[in-house]
């Protein structure tokens, strides 16, 4: 079972996080300004769901591919929480309303989040299968 769940956590972030950066780089096209740290994390999405497919056969590589591509998906979702909450702390809006694009922007934070709290409690067992 903890198996079938890691490789649907890391298949799932690596694609929503894949199509979140994409659409952030793709947004260049009209002058956005992109950052280094936004290819790496795509490099990122892409190594967790090289982890996610390689994960029925070798389950040790899985693991530190998994573990390489959270760190660098952290690298670029890391610094973007804490602006994000820094902003919300300092001038909070007058109401929170969670539209259906808010549930779109966060939902890969959360299945990142939930993914590498998964990967910590297997690596913290000394699990080889995750």
């Amino acid at each position: 079972m903890w198996g079938v769940l890691a490789v649907l956590l890391y298949a799932l972030t690596a694609i929503a996080t894949g199509v979140q950066i994409w659409y952030l780089l793709m947004s260049s096209i009209w002058g956005a300004p992109t950052s280094p740290l936004q290819y790496i994390a795509l490099i990122g999405s892409i190594v967790l769901l090289i982890a996610a497919v390689m994960s029925h056969w070798k389950h040790r590589a899985s693991a530190v591919a998994s573990a390489g591509g959270l760190v660098l998906l952290w690298l670029f979702y890391g610094p973007a929480l804490y602006v994000l909450g820094y902003s919300l702390w300092h001038n909070p809006p007058l109401s929170f309303r969670f539209d259906n694009y808010m549930v779109v922007a966060l939902a890969p934070i959360g299945l990142l989040i939930a993914t590498t709290a998964h990967a910590g409690t297997q690596f913290r067992r000394g699990s080889t299968r995750l």
